[in-house]
């Protein structure tokens, strides 16, 4: 009887046969828009934007549109089959740092290459495979296909004689951008307030600010070589919305009573030093503020490749024989993480994709992007949409590489905070 009891009488849903559509009445119409920079792409590392207040519409997106080549020092064309290729997010890698400002607060970290790190992290984490060839043609996206870390940098990228190919997508990148090819890279702006699903009050401006890399950083050759990269035009492509007069009005007089608010997934970059000289490794106080954020990924990274090394790649990682993670005192994982195996399971596990398909990083491609998640959240579903509560504590890192570390190795954290935005009537914003 408990059938009876405890459930309730339904209607299934073709038997409903007046049940009405519902239609869309509020938004009068999509605007897409053109900004391009307030200074000269040329002559200027910093290309500077404002989007402007606008008091019928609402900003809902924000992309990056860049036409780049690849040129010669002596701005010529690479001859065929040039040794020469790009790193694996290049519509991001161009830049060496993005500015997001909004009244007095910069949304985003702002130091050498957090911006690129960072979306390449969002990136490979929550994407499906399948989005592959999408990301190849919008962005020049495609990760290293190599068995090890010294071959994703192999820098002979036409081998003669028909020899092996070290890096399969190295090369397939390199075909895109061969001969001064002109190349189109379409990127989202990779800020936390444009992913929310809402959109921005209207009469709002937007300032934003992109600094170009050094050709070093995005390029893949040998390390004397000086080929550059050459900036073409660029401008953003922003995505607004109408809607009808009598919803801003309400809006508007919500947002006197009370600020929009925006609940962000907020992800963070930092770097610890390594010690030289042992393939065993603590690092102490990995969240030095001690503020926890509600997951973290980290691996293993040779420092020069996050700087001007040609030769150098900065999206592939080191692997780590054994991991253990303490916090608080306590051990994190039930056992120290010991072999491909195990570490890539529990990273899949973490970030959500153990039951459902697979993300850009994958078993084929582990040896190379070999890296830990670890989720700090009571009930470990940081990859859900809902807020967790802050903690605070101590996170210490226990690391067993596969030979003695050598210098200038660095540990890359990549990591993930639940924050809360909000935009007043005044169009001020504070971050919670």
């Amino acid at each position: 009887m408990t059938k009876y009891t405890k459930s309730s009488e339904a209607i299934t849903s073709n038997l409903l046969l007046w049940d009405p559509l519902h239609t869309q009445t509020s938004i009068v119409k999509t605007h897409v828009l053109e900004v391009f920079p307030q200074t000269s792409i040329d002559y200027s590392d910093t290309v500077s934007f404002l989007i402007k207040a606008n008091p019928k519409l609402m900003i809902q997106n924000v992309e990056i549109v860049t036409d780049i080549r690849i040129l010669t020092a002596n701005d010529a064309n690479p001859a065929a089959q040039t040794n020469i290729s790009v790193v694996s997010n290049l519509a991001n890698a161009i830049w060496r740092s993005v500015d997001v400002i909004i009244g007095n607060e910069n949304l985003l970290q702002s130091f050498d290459n957090s911006y690129n790190i960072g979306a390449w992290f969002d990136i490979v984490l929550n994407s499906s495979i399948l989005r592959s060839p999408y990301l190849l043609q919008k962005e020049v996206f495609l990760m290293d296909d190599a068995s090890t870390k010294p071959n994703s940098e192999n820098t002979t990228i036409y081998p003669a004689d028909n020899a092996a190919v070290a890096n399969n997508a190295s090369l397939k990148r390199s075909k895109m951008v061969d001969q001064g090819k002109t190349v189109t890279l379409i990127s989202d702006l990779n800020c936390s307030l444009f992913k929310t699903g809402k959109l921005l009050p209207s009469n709002l401006d937007v300032r934003v600010a992109l600094t170009k890399n050094n050709s070093g950083y995005v390029l893949l050759e040998a390390a004397n070589g000086n080929h550059k990269i050459k900036f073409l035009k660029c401008y953003l492509r922003v995505t607004m919305m109408q809607p009808s007069d009598f919803c801003l009005n309400l809006i508007e007089q919500k947002l006197l009573k009370t600020p929009a608010t925006y609940i962000c997934e907020s992800g963070k970059v930092s770097f610890h030093s390594l010690p030289a000289g042992s393939a065993t490794i603590t690092i102490n106080n990995v969240f030095p503020q001690g503020n926890l954020p509600v997951m973290f990924t980290f691996g293993v990274q040779d420092r020069t490749a996050l700087g001007d090394a040609r030769s150098k790649n900065p999206y592939t990682f080191i692997p780590m024989q054994r991991v253990q993670i303490y916090l608080n005192g306590k051990p994190y994982f039930p056992s120290a993480l010991e072999g491909k195996t195990i570490q890539f399971d529990w990273f899949y596990n973490t970030i959500g994709y153990k039951t459902t398909g697979e993300c850009l990083i994958t078993p084929s491609n582990y040896d190379i992007h070999p890296l830990v998640a670890v989720d700090l959240t009571a009930d470990k579903t940081s990859n859900k949409h809902h807020l967790n509560l802050s903690n605070t504590g101590e996170v210490k890192l226990d690391i067993t590489l596969q030979e003695e570390a050598p210098e200038g190795l660095i540990l890359l954290v990549y990591s993930y905070y639940d924050r809360i935005i909000e935009i007043n009537s005044d169009r001020s914003v504070r971050i919670l």
